[in-house]
């Protein structure tokens, strides 16, 4: 891989994981406590 290639890479997962952990924390707010524990599972098995 370039160098380019890998920074792109590396900023596209910063960006993923980011994206995941506001959905994250917005789904801990406002769902109920069973959906909050389906998160939390799905978020486990990344």
């Amino acid at each position: 891989m370039l160098i380019d290639q890998m920074i792109n890479f590396n900023g596209f997962h910063l960006q993923f994981i980011g994206g995941m952990f506001i959905l994250y924390t917005g789904a801990k707010k406002s769902f109920s406590d069973r959906s909050v524990n389906d998160v939390q599972t799905v978020k486990s098995r990344l």
